[in-house]
Parts: structure tokens; C-alpha cells; sequence
């Protein structure tokens, strides 16, 4: 479970650095949503995660460079109101969008389909996307609505480990 959880974050994240075989995946990785291609400085998604803890990420800078877009986002992991870690990563659209098209080894999409799920009052059209790595079921649901990662909910074996809480920025909260 805890490789899980290691290999998840770097998916969703862009930070994954193990070694990626290129499979082909090009068909359901044009249907994910990739929130950074219209992501502003001052957008953040506050996530509820497995133990109570919260993560809240904000995107804090957004530049153009080499025909890339470059965005610094500052990661706040919360618990019992107060922050205890916090950590800046740069990413790229241009790596988000190659990370989408490679997966580890281990790891393959078993189904995507498109749909709609309601949070906050605003029906939001999503991605959902199930995926077998190792010897366990992913399970995560994007939104273009949704800031930063696109994340509205993911579950590992059918347990929830991350789930949308609010969100806000540059796009109107729900």
C-alpha cells in the first residue's frame, strides 16, 4: 500500500521521478483533464485525506518560458488547524502533459469515462480514470473545474485517501 500511495503522488502530482516505460495510453491520456494549461497564480484545492489530516495546494507563480508554461506550487500539509510541512515544487505543462502519457511499469488504465458528479452545488463534468498498479485498484476522479491538479477524489481498494474539500483563486469557489 504505502508504494501505492508513493507511485500515486507522483502521478498526480508531476513529481514522479521512478523509471516510466512509455505505453499507450495516448487515447486516455488526451481525455484527463490538464488543469495547468489555464491555471492562474492565487488558485488552491484544499483536500481531506486518509487520518484527518488536509492538504492544501496553491499555485503562487505562473510564467511563460521556452514556449513552456512554468508554475511554482506551494504544498501545506494541515493538521488540526495548523500547518506542519510545507514544500514548493516547480512544474511544467509541458512534463504534465508527457507524465499523462507515460505510466511505471506496473501500471496500466483499465477504464475512463467521462460524466458529471455535483460538488458544492455546481454539477461539474469529470474524467474518471481506474487503474491497476501492482495489486491495486486506483480510482480517481478529475475536473477542469477543479484547481492545480484537476483532483476531485481519489481511492485506493476502494478506500478514499484524498478527497476535494473547497477550492478557490481566479475560478468562483462552489
Amino acid at each position: 500500500m504505502a508504494k501505492v500511495v508513493c507511485v500515486l503522488a507522483g502521478l498526480l502530482f508531476f513529481s514522479f521521478v521512478a523509471s516510466t516505460v512509455a505505453v499507450e495510453v495516448s487515447e486516455a491520456a488526451a481525455k484527463i483533464p490538464v488543469r495547468l494549461r489555464v491555471a492562474e497564480s492565487g488558485e488552491w484545492a484544499l483536500y481531506s485525506m486518509t487520518g484527518g489530516a488536509e492538504q492544501r495546494q496553491t499555485i503562487t507563480q505562473v510564467r511563460e518560458k521556452d514556449g513552456d508554461r512554468l508554475f511554482t506550487v506551494l504544498f501545506e500539509l494541515v493538521i488540526n488547524g495548523e500547518t506542519v510541512q510545507s514544500r514548493e515544487e516547480e512544474w511544467s505543462l509541458r512534463n504534465a502533459i508527457r507524465d499523462q502519457e507515460e505510466l511505471p511499469a506496473d501500471t496500466r488504465i483499465v477504464g475512463i469515462e467521462s460524466g458529471q458528479e455535483k460538488f458544492g452545488g455546481r454539477e461539474l463534468s469529470t474524467v474518471t480514470v481506474d487503474m491497476m498498479m501492482f495489486d491495486d485498484t486506483i480510482h480517481t476522479v478529475f475536473s477542469e473545474t477543479i484547481p492545480v491538479t484537476g483532483v476531485l477524489r481519489v481511492e485506493v481498494n476502494g478506500g478514499e485517501i484524498l478527497n476535494l474539500v473547497d477550492f478557490g483563486g481566479s475560478i468562483a469557489a462552489p
